[in-house]
């Protein structure tokens, strides 16, 4: 077993020559690193932390924001072998095939790709991932303890599984110490992509560590797995033969930058207090299906060994627009996520109040929840990441994020929580009561978080007049560079982009070992 190589100790100036060179160890990076285990092909995994977090490395995740009040930018994404998925939540779910789609309402949407062209590969993500079977059917995961809800024919049910979460550090680790044509380097941090004349080909990316020493990297192919934000800065900083960056010709680098928007919209009580909503509820993730974590992993792997039963894994229901409702109020796509709250609140008991005493006495207990809607941006190419001024502890230009918010935006927000309304009331479900400022001021977005989820900024598209990838995640009029990770997602849906984005890497990894084959 070979261990990982810290490019602190290299000698200054180093060459270094591969077949490919992956930049970014985390869920991406790893994934395609680890299906090109034994493919004949050498590979070099750069990172730019160490394999455990240092202040310094993090640092260099630093920017500004100038758009929507946005996080600091250092505190959404890990500089550390195994990337971000160091400290996420594990939720999974596939983009549905109204994401992919052309839909005229919504600006810049469709997918090059279609969903059964994705399915193989989300079935090994599923794995990966340390999921269940590629299963999310609502009515799959339901029994008679667990109904699925009915609530009128705008609104159907959807189903998140979750990872334990898979750490992928330290749980891959192992698998790529041991592979023979796999070396992982850390503390390298890519500061420059280096083409040659007409932009069209990569020779070269130089490494820098924050002790000062440089190598160069030599590869016939090179992957981007940075993330979001600094796939997109990568690539602005290669500004040494495009001035303008990188596969930037039509002015994309960076453009069309997307979050999810989580909302407190409103309160909602149930017309039956004894409705079982465990399938919905945090409460149902813990005491319905998740066994102790430790357990859970050991009968999971246990049951992939002997190829019987598939893994046990938590899950939990939300409640979106159907397709047809979203076409007819000419939405983006989102989803009302449940969580209980105290009986004793007055929002509670002013709701209640709303809902009939024939239906529902008084002073019955109460079904009380916020619906916190997790939203789909619209692509807007006036969202972006580009470059400040200010520079980090490498000499580089930091990020300056512009998150911007539009008018579908806003009415996706209104219009989801009035139809939901609608649902809930017509079909006697119980009662929704907005939050005031849904109705008051919903463009100023108030009493919402975000998913630390960085889509965009290198879309995917067959011309290169509106994306920077084509199909295969290949920089348009770059022969040899590939980008992998969500930034090359068109549109995002309203589920978290971890298995869409990991499955994309394993059908990257199988194209590269296909390339590689046949040169």
């Amino acid at each position: 077993m070979k261990p990982f190589l810290d490019a602190r100790e290299f000698p200054d100036g180093t060459d270094v020559m591969t077949d490919v060179c992956v930049i970014g160890a985390g869920a991406a990076g790893i994934t395609i690193a680890r299906d090109l285990v034994g493919s004949g092909l050498d590979v070099l995994l750069v990172e730019s932390g160490g394999i455990d977090p240092d202040a310094e490395t993090q640092g260099l995740a630093g920017g500004v924001s100038v758009g929507q009040p946005y996080y600091e930018l250092a505190a959404t994404r890990l500089r550390y072998f195994g990337g971000s998925t160091n400290h996420w939540a594990g939720w999974c779910a596939p983009l549905g095939s109204l994401d992919f789609a052309f839909r005229p309402w919504v600006p810049a949407s469709g997918w090059p790709l279609s969903p059964e062209e994705l399915q193989p590969y989300f079935a090994r993500a599923q794995e990966t991932n340390e999921l269940a079977s590629f299963e999310y059917d609502p009515e799959a995961w339901a029994s008679g303890r667990y109904p699925v809800q009915e609530i009128g024919t705008d609104v159907e049910s959807v189903i998140w599984q979750f990872s334990p979460p898979t750490r992928y550090g330290p749980e891959y680790r192992e698998a790529l110490e041991q592979a023979a044509n796999v070396q992982v380097v850390l503390h390298a941090n890519v500061v420059s992509l280096d083409a040659a004349p007409g932009a069209d080909h990569v020779h070269t990316a130089t490494l820098s560590t924050l002790l000062g020493s440089s190598l160069l990297v030599r590869a016939r192919t090179f992957v981007l797995a940075c993330g979001g934000i600094e796939n997109a800065r990568l690539l602005l900083l290669s500004d040494g033969v495009a001035p303008a960056g990188l596969g930037n010709e039509h002015d994309l680098v960076g453009r069309y930058f997307m979050e999810h928007a989580h909302a407190r919209a409103a309160t909602c009580v149930f017309a039956e207090p004894t409705k079982d909503l465990s399938l919905y509820t945090e409460r149902a993730s813990r005491n319905a299906f998740e066994w102790p974590r430790l357990l859970s992993r050991v009968e999971n792997r246990l049951r992939r060994t002997l190829d019987v039963l598939p893994p046990v894994v938590p899950v939990r229901g939300g409640l979106r627009l159907s397709d047809v409702a979203q076409r007819r109020e000419g939405v983006l796509n989102g989803a009302a996520i449940m969580h209980a709250i105290d009986p004793d609140d007055a929002m509670t008991a002013d709701v209640q109040r709303s809902i009939s005493v024939s239906a529902h006495p008084y002073d019955d207990p109460v079904n009380a929840y916020d619906l916190v809607l997790q939203l789909e941006q619209a692509p807007n190419p006036d969202s972006r990441v580009t470059l400040d001024d200010e520079v980090d502890a490498l000499g580089l230009r930091r990020t300056r994020l512009g998150l911007r918010l539009g008018e579908l935006d806003t009415h996706t927000l209104v219009e989801t929580t009035r139809a939901l309304a609608r649902a809930f009331g017509t079909s006697g479900t119980g009662s929704i009561r907005f939050q005031p400022w849904v109705l008051e001021d919903p463009s100023a977005w108030h009493d919402t978080y975000w998913g630390s989820h960085h889509m965009g900024t290198t879309l995917m598209s067959d011309d290169p007049r509106s994306g920077v990838v084509d199909a295969d995640c290949r920089v348009h009029g770059v022969d040899n560079l590939y980008i992998a990770g969500s930034s090359v997602f068109p549109t995002g849906g309203f589920v978290n982009p971890t298995l869409t984005l990991v499955a994309l890497a394993h059908r990257l990894a199988d194209h590269l070992r296909a390339r590689g084959s046949s040169t």
